[in-house]
């Protein structure tokens, strides 16, 4: 893999132009996406010594540019933004062998950009995290981590997601509504649930106390029913795959949150959400992603 550097667009396009086929190039829009396609494209039996895997950040977009094709300010818009381009700067000659790989996020939900481009593929689900909610990779975590026989993946997956659904039903009106509201931290998000819960209580979200808090630091008070008949509309949309209902960050807080009162102190660091999603990333499998359309996609067009 190449050392990173900041280039921007045009130095981009003249290498793409100058050498077209000398190398693949994947650009995703963070670190952890990064790690994990690196290391996907590394053990799936492929020959990577032509493939770098960069981190959007490497590439100097202006936000003006992102507002001018109605983009928000975000790295999932730079991603779609410097597919859309090359596409389009190479419509009339052979496209360059470029993948730029972006979340799904909200699309499913509350539709997508009308931006398209031949070399941008989305997750299969909302976010890069998502292929971690799976109750295979939770049952090896709490085995092989944790060494606990007193949870169960399928238990815990089945607590947590009816609030995780909830969560993303808040913030997907938010973004709908163009509100722009700040989520609630930690501490004051944690006063939404039960507070004194012990080991077999299952986790308990009060929406209320929460869409309270929500508009109140935002000073959105008297949007509440605007805000909550955004969010029940949103609700009746029918959406079968519930790993597009939920928000990657949200669900390895609420695992930490779910799995504290079953540590002894000396695992109770696993309860940091750093360490529990580095945790569960170790339990990723090549087979196990290989599954996946994005993948699957992602194999072919590396396979070339």
């Amino acid at each position: 893999m190449e050392d990173e550097k900041r280039r921007k667009l045009d130095e981009l396009v003249a290498r793409y132009d100058l050498e077209p086929s000398l190398r693949d190039d994947v650009y995703v829009e963070g670190l952890t996406d990064k790690s994990i396609i690196q290391w996907f494209l590394e053990k799936s039996n492929l020959d990577t010594k032509n493939v770098a895997v960069y981190e959007i950040d490497t590439v100097d977009i202006p936000t003006d540019q992102l507002f001018a094709l109605g983009l928000n300010d975000s790295n999932r818009s730079r991603v779609i933004f410097l597919a859309f381009q090359l596409q389009r700067l190479f419509e009339t000659t052979s496209l360059p062998h470029v993948v730029c790989i972006a979340d799904r996020d909200f699309d499913d939900l509350i539709g997508s950009s009308s931006i398209e481009s031949e070399l941008l593929l989305f997750t299969d689900y909302t976010s890069i995290d998502m292929y971690l909610f799976d109750s295979n990779i939770i049952e090896k975590f709490l085995r092989l981590a944790l060494r606990k026989d007193d949870l169960e993946a399928v238990n815990i997956l089945t607590n947590i997601y009816p609030i995780l659904e909830e969560m993303f039903l808040l913030r997907a009106a938010n973004q709908s509504l163009s509100y722009e509201m700040e989520w609630l931290l930690p501490g004051a998000l944690k006063d939404c649930f039960n507070k004194k819960r012990r080991k077999g209580d299952p986790l308990e979200f009060d929406s209320n106390v929460f869409v309270e808090k929500y508009l109140n630091k935002n000073n959105r008070k008297s949007e509440k029913i605007a805000f909550l008949d955004k969010v029940n509309e949103l609700r009746n949309k029918n959406i079968s795959e519930i790993r597009n209902k939920i928000r990657g960050h949200d669900f390895i807080q609420l695992f930490c949150w779910y799995i504290e009162p079953y540590l002894p102190n000396n695992k109770k660091g696993f309860t940091e959400t750093e360490i529990a999603f580095a945790a569960l990333r170790c339990c990723l499998d090549v087979n196990y992603l290989m599954q996946e359309k994005l993948f699957q996609e992602l194999t072919r067009r590396m396979s070339k």
